[in-house]
Parts: C-alpha cells; structure tokens; sequence
C-alpha cells in the first residue's frame, strides 16, 4: 500500500498490497498541512498514520478492512513501527520529485 501525500490530499494506491507500507510525498517534503490522521515524525523521514483512519479511508474506497489489513497492523506492531499505545503506524516517507 501507497499513501501519497499531495498537498493536503491523502490519495491511497494499491490498497489491496498489504505486504508493504510507506508513504510519498509529491514535491519531496511534508507539508505543512497534512490529512486528518496523519502527523510529521520529527525525523523528517516517517510520518504517524491513525490506524482506524487509515481503515475509514479504505472502507471509502471500497476497500476490504478485515484479516489482510490487521494482520498488517499487527506485523508494524510487532516490528516496532507503532506508536506506544498502538493506535498510529510510523510510515516511511519516500520523495516524489
């Protein structure tokens, strides 16, 4: 799954690729206003994705939200790629030139 970042626009590419996770930023840095659910790492490198946002956005799409998709979450879990309560993934941030 892609989560592209354009402007204050979180857009959702292959959403049903739930081996992978990370972000891209058109223009190459995070914005100073972003999506609801979503926050800049200071790292400047992640940004903190709310988990039951991201699964609202999904069932928008259409998207199935059941065992792929919290088997993902639990993987991030698992790896360290969550916050310390669980709620937000942290999502590496790759530049769209």
């Amino acid at each position: 799954m892609i989560l592209r970042l354009d402007h204050d626009q979180l857009i959702i590419d292959d959403a049903d690729d739930l081996r992978r996770l990370h972000a891209v930023i058109d223009g190459g840095s995070v914005p100073a206003v972003l999506p609801d659910g979503v926050r800049a790492d200071p790292d400047g490198s992640h940004l903190w994705v709310d988990v039951e946002a991201l699964a609202a956005r999904l069932r928008a799409a259409g998207s199935d939200v059941g065992e792929g998709f919290a088997s993902m979450v639990e993987f991030a879990r698992s790896h360290g790629y969550a916050s310390e309560d669980g709620s937000a993934l942290r999502v590496h941030v790759e530049a769209d030139a």
